[in-house]
């Protein structure tokens, strides 16, 4: 439920210092609009509204924080540089059935969520604008961080 939270950051590193050495997270991550403006509209929609418009709109209501993929793997690696990913799911393929490790994704299914992505970055807010595609892409995943 990290989404959710409005300082994902800070609650992973509270969970992190607060694990025994050995110790394990593990958790699930949807960096979906949870339908604040899908089916109707792209589901990456959610990543034209600016920064400040965002948080008005989001701040303490449980709805996704926006804090995406490219977030998570530079503070997940700065935590353990061994942190392993696994991508769940990505923006503009529908049917997506098989875990994989964020490295070893289908080339095709890569290039047509990349595309996708593509499509639509012309649109996005300011602060999506240098992201890279392929982080973009990434609609949910898994991380295992090991202490």
């Amino acid at each position: 439920m990290l989404e959710h939270v409005d300082d994902p950051a800070l609650v992973i590193k509270k969970m992190y210092a607060s694990l025994n050495q050995g110790g394990c997270l593990i958790h699930k991550v949807d960096l979906r609009d949870h339908h604040m403006f899908s089916p109707e509209k792209s589901p990456v929609k959610f990543l034209e509204v600016s920064g400040f418009l965002y948080k008005l709109m989001t701040y303490g209501s449980g709805l996704p924080n926006r804090c995406l993929f490219h977030k998570y793997k530079k503070l997940l690696k700065s935590l353990s540089p061994s942190v392993k990913f696994f991508c769940t799911g990505l923006h503009g393929i529908d049917s997506f059935q098989e875990i994989y490790k964020i490295d070893d994704i289908p080339t095709e299914l890569e290039n047509r969520a990349i595309a996708f992505i593509d499509s639509n970055r012309h649109l996005f807010a300011d602060e999506f604008k240098e992201v890279s595609s392929k982080d973009l892409a990434v609609s949910s995943f898994f991380f295992v961080l090991e202490k």
